[in-house]
């Protein structure tokens, strides 16, 4: 089954897709991704712009996808072959094949967001503990050192979505199957599908819930049970 889109429907999609690209174009140089690594931890405040950003580029590019797969049609699942590994889940983050280094786009949002443990490093004097014969010394009062927290899971979640853009074509095809079952489960509504985060500004907030809305009536008609 697949659905038809009236010409509103394909532009906000179009756009949706052009607009996330173009989001996440300066995103590579905040993050200090170059040829020989990028940068190693971030500042608090930094740490959670980027995440934000990230995240709303994730969220409408997961709804273009599913709308796109919704108007091609969805496709069973692929036949495992007798003796064949299992294969990995179709909205679960993987590795590309021949691009062990590149994360695959996460096609499903989780029903509830697990608490991430976070580490900040901080100036070793303001932790006594690592330094016991210190521990009784008094610091000069100077300003509070940043806490800084490790950029490794944005770099990685900045490239799936690099890939995406370079060829959205095999993550189409992985949402295509997906949908097949149980379209309603792709996308989890909630506060998060309306990005409610200071960092995104009204105006993508608004596209991002016109897309979501789309999104959702699309799972309905392909699943009306």
């Amino acid at each position: 089954m697949f659905l038809t889109f009236p010409a509103h429907i394909i532009s906000l999609v179009r756009f949706a897709q052009s607009m996330a690209e173009r989001l996440a174009v300066g995103l590579a140089g905040r993050l200090g991704i170059g040829r020989f690594g990028h940068t190693v931890f971030l500042p608090r405040e930094d740490h959670q712009r980027l995440d934000a950003e990230i995240g709303y580029i994730e969220l409408l590019m997961r709804r273009a996808l599913f709308l796109i797969a919704a108007g091609r049609g969805a496709l069973p699942p692929v036949a495992r072959r007798a003796g064949a590994a299992p294969p990995v889940k179709s909205g679960a983050p993987a590795r590309l094949p021949g691009k062990p280094r590149v994360p695959l786009f996460r096609l499903t949002e989780p029903e509830t967001l697990r608490a991430r443990k976070t580490v900040d490093i901080r100036d070793p004097f303001s932790h006594p503990a690592l330094h016991p014969a210190q521990a009784e010394w008094t610091r000069p009062a100077l300003e509070a050192p940043a806490a800084l927290l490790p950029a490794g899971r944005l770099v990685r979640r900045y490239q799936a979505l690099a890939a995406l853009f370079d060829n959205a074509e095999p993550h189409i095809l992985r949402m295509r199957r997906l949908i097949w079952q149980k379209p309603r489960s792709v996308l989890a509504s909630g506060p998060a599908s309306d990005a409610p985060s200071a960092h995104i500004n009204m105006i993508n907030r608004r596209i991002l819930r016109m897309l979501q809305a789309e999104a959702q009536g699309a799972a309905r008609l392909l699943d009306p049970g």
